[in-house]
């Protein structure tokens, strides 16, 4: 159930991958229980096939100037990015070095979506993968059962008619970009909850983003917030999120922090879980050992009513500040979150004018 894509906004190259690894028969020994952070533990799909074998991290920063997604057989993918890290210790890779890897494996055992910077400028790339066109997202690649959700969502960007951004704002709006097309596939992945009837139901559970800006590719780290929202007494209301994911790094490990209430009224926890996923690869070259997690200052925010049936409009918006827009606690079993002012402002001013009229 794999989704892989990169994009290029305007010359800011996203890497996009989920996190989920399954297998096509019962084979092997049953793995320790998995979590994943919209669903919790998810071993009640161990038995089933496709069967969940681990999360992994499918988005690899090879360079500072390159980074891919794989999808395919985990041990040709990990053979794969251990020749291209080795590699490029030597030389500087390029796009035709990684395809001339990739077409070793017959039988398109391995497919590799992602951005490089060569010759001066960001280009996406795709070995055995399909590739689009967006005036918005440039040339994309993408792979996996879960291409057609890629299409759809470009689809979905060419309909919105985006202006180019100014250059300072570039990186910023790509990375926006691509947190509501993650915070929309983690929205419905999490709604449909216990009422799925098998792991097809799902993509990756999670998703990472490598993104290209201040000069090399970064991941990004971001609280996705899902929120609730009703008419009480002609006033909006929105309590306690049903769900909050915290996705950060701590030096080169994928961490999740998921946090759900007992009700949008109740604060006490009903699920407070971290999750961990190792590196696929550590670069000897790369500064992220050193990196301590940190909060986050992009805060993506996905609504839900149940009174106005919205289509299929895309009602999130992305904030981005030097505070932190969105904040939480936990003490005592209980969930206290804090907005910041300008979060508070812009929520408010998003909510009016998606419902003016209604």
């Amino acid at each position: 159930m794999t989704v892989i894509a990169s994009y290029n906004h305007f010359g800011c190259g996203l890497v996009i991958g989920d996190i989920l690894i399954t297998a096509r028969a019962k084979t092997g020994k049953l793995r320790p229980q998995t979590y994943l952070p919209t669903l919790g533990n998810v071993s009640k799909f161990s038995y089933q096939v496709p069967r969940i074998l681990s999360p992994q991290q499918k988005v690899c920063i090879i360079t500072d100037y390159c980074a891919i997604a794989w999808a395919g057989e985990l041990r040709c993918a990990r053979e794969l990015v251990a020749r291209l890290a080795k590699i490029s210790r030597r030389i500087r890779i390029t796009e035709k070095i990684i395809a001339g890897f990739v077409k070793k494996y017959p039988g398109k055992e391995v497919k590799v979506v992602g951005a490089i910077y060569e010759d001066g400028r960001l280009e996406t790339f795709g070995v055995e993968c399909e590739k689009l066109s967006c005036p918005t997202l440039g040339d994309i690649y993408a792979a996996g059962s879960g291409a057609p959700i890629i299409r759809d969502y470009v689809r979905t960007v060419k309909e919105l008619h985006l202006s180019p951004p100014p250059d300072d704002q570039i990186a910023a709006r790509g990375v926006s970009l691509a947190l509501t097309q993650v915070a929309h596939l983690l929205n419905a992945e999490f709604r449909k909850g216990d009422a799925a009837d098998s792991i097809q139901d799902f993509f990756g559970g999670g998703y990472e983003i490598a993104a290209f800006y201040g000069g090399k590719f970064n991941k990004v780290t971001a609280n996705f917030v899902f929120l609730d929202v009703s008419l009480k007494n002609g006033f909006f209301n929105i309590g306690y999120p049903p769900l909050v994911i915290s996705q950060s790094y701590l030096g080169e490990t994928l961490r999740y922090r998921a946090l759900a209430p007992r009700s949008p009224e109740d604060s006490r926890i009903r699920r407070n879980e971290t999750i961990e996923v190792p590196p696929f690869f550590v670069r000897v070259d790369n500064d992220a050992a050193r990196l301590v997690d940190s909060p986050s200052n992009f805060t993506c925010f996905v609504f839900v009513d149940n009174f106005k049936f919205f289509g299929k409009a895309l009602i999130s918006t992305v904030l981005k500040s030097d505070t932190p827009p969105f904040e939480y606690f936990v003490a005592n079993s209980e969930l206290d979150i804090r907005y910041s002012q300008a979060a508070e402002k812009h929520i408010k001013e998003f909510l009016m004018e998606r419902y003016q009229g209604s």
